[in-house]
């Protein structure tokens, strides 16, 4: 149980930046009471306190219903089962009312329970936009019902162009700031995680003929280019694949793989031997192995 009571007194002015403020406060500093004078109200005489006003610079979330999402088939079922329990006779004006009210209830819900709830995006609750952007989206909508009557699309495109730059440059400037605002060490290793990942999926394996699966995604794509374009590639039945002109470069190990095949080492062996080298030995000639496969490649030659 609390031995004390943290409370806090203000005069808002009826300013919506002095209720963020301390709708910060209160949050930041856990208080428990806020005395407020002259709160801030809205265009509807609404007084609007600490429990009803989003975060600071945040809109709050639209939601809508997506109607091409709709499960038609649920929503006949569903009609149905709401139909059931209405008025089956009307014998006078009201149970028409009453009836109406049945069946447009009866959709509504229908529709509400078939029909998939989302959140409306909206880049203007985004950390990056600003109020430039903001007129400069008004301009180009403007312009884009002026274009649709006159037929004359060049200041609309014109300017749509200007808007797509400057939200590209708002974009920089922000991830600019945010990057600068790092100061602890915890967060900065957590974006370099995440920064560091790999955007692309690997290729899964696939069935070869023979019953077997492939091993790696260079061997997968090889697969796949030997049934859909046979001799795209040149191919030693013996000793695997043979690197041709302008072959892309596929990695360290793969490279590595593909060298001990060719010089006739047992393929239950491979593994032991990258396993010999340590990331750090790859990762240090993996800028010399680029080099060399460009070299290769641009003279028309075998890489290995």
């Amino acid at each position: 149980m609390k031995s004390s009571i943290r409370c806090i007194q203000a005069n808002l002015q009826h300013a919506k930046a002095a209720t963020y403020v301390l709708s910060r406060r209160f949050k930041e500093e856990q208080l428990d009471i806020a005395f407020i004078q002259e709160p801030w109200t809205s265009n509807t005489d609404r007084v609007n306190g600490l429990g009803n006003i989003s975060e600071a610079g945040q809109r709050p979330a639209v939601t809508y219903r997506d109607v091409r999402g709709t499960d038609w088939g649920g929503y006949k079922i569903s009609l149905q089962s709401e139909l059931r329990t209405s008025l089956t006779t009307i014998k006078n004006r009201d149970e028409i009312d009453i009836a109406n009210g049945q069946i447009c209830s009866a959709i509504i819900s229908a529709y509400h329970e078939n029909t998939p709830l989302k959140t409306k995006q909206d880049n203007r609750g985004a950390s990056w936009w600003n109020k430039k952007l903001d007129k400069k989206r008004k301009e180009v909508r403007r312009l884009f019902n002026r274009a649709k009557n006159s037929g004359n699309w060049d200041q609309y495109r014109s300017a749509l162009t200007d808007y797509n730059k400057e939200i590209r440059r708002a974009k920089r400037e922000s991830w600019r700031r945010f990057c600068e605002s790092i100061k602890d060490v915890p967060r900065s290793t957590r974006i370099h995680k995440i920064l560091s990942r790999s955007p692309v999926g690997e290729c899964g394996s696939i069935k070869r003929p023979d019953g077997s699966y492939t091993d790696s995604g260079m061997e997968t794509l090889q697969l796949l280019a030997l049934n859909h374009f046979p001799g795209s590639l040149s191919l030693d039945d013996e000793q695997g694949t043979t690197p041709v002109a302008h072959d892309p470069y596929p990695g360290c190990r793969e490279a590595l793989r593909r060298a001990f095949q060719l010089r006739g080492v047992p393929d239950a062996a491979i593994p032991t031997l990258r396993a010999s080298l340590s990331k750090n030995t790859q990762k240090q000639y993996n800028s010399t192995f680029v080099k060399w496969w460009k070299w290769c490649n641009d003279r028309k030659t075998s890489q290995l």
